[in-house]
């Protein structure tokens, strides 16, 4: 093969690997600060269910949020539903963090459907005994249509 063919590919090879290798590395930096989740795993897997409060055009709106968490070594990962007083729909959220400290849960959150734009971060405090999470939360509201931010207060149910 032309030296200038040979160039060619390994430099095509090299356009194509270098986003999918800054990409795993992303991820594997990302996640180094979490902690591995060891006893209090079991403490948040399962499901949750409580209030979300948030200000919506200068009035304080309480709903209700039912989410479901899973977890590995790491990664906590969560599905949440609930009915946007704004309109009256159905919304799901897919979150996935990990645990800081072994009380604090980071997590980053977005919509599952790729053609709506919801997406934001919070951080909850687990409690000694395991039974409740609260924090906060901001992010952008797809029903808002500006960022919003408030306040999350889970209790586990199952």
């Amino acid at each position: 093969m032309q030296p200038e063919v040979v160039a060619a590919i390994i430099t095509g090879g090299v356009a194509v690997l270098a986003p999918i290798i800054t990409l795993v590395f992303k991820q594997i930096y990302d996640r180094r600060s979490l902690g591995n989740i060891k006893g209090r795993r079991k403490a948040v897997i399962g499901t949750w269910s409580g209030s979300i409060v948030q200000e919506i055009d200068s009035n304080v709106v309480s709903f209700n949020l039912e989410i479901t968490f899973s977890a590995g070594k790491k990664i906590v990962q969560g599905d949440a539903s609930f009915i946007s007083p704004t309109n009256n729909q159905l919304t799901k959220l897919k979150f996935i963090g990990g645990f800081l400290h072994e009380r604090f849960i980071k997590f980053e959150y977005k919509n599952p459907d790729e053609s709506i734009i919801q997406f934001g971060s919070s951080i909850l405090d687990l409690s000694s005994d395991g039974k409740t999470l609260n924090g906060k939360f901001i992010g952008y509201g797809s029903a808002t249509n500006r960022i919003v931010n408030g306040e999350v207060m889970l209790k586990r149910v199952v």
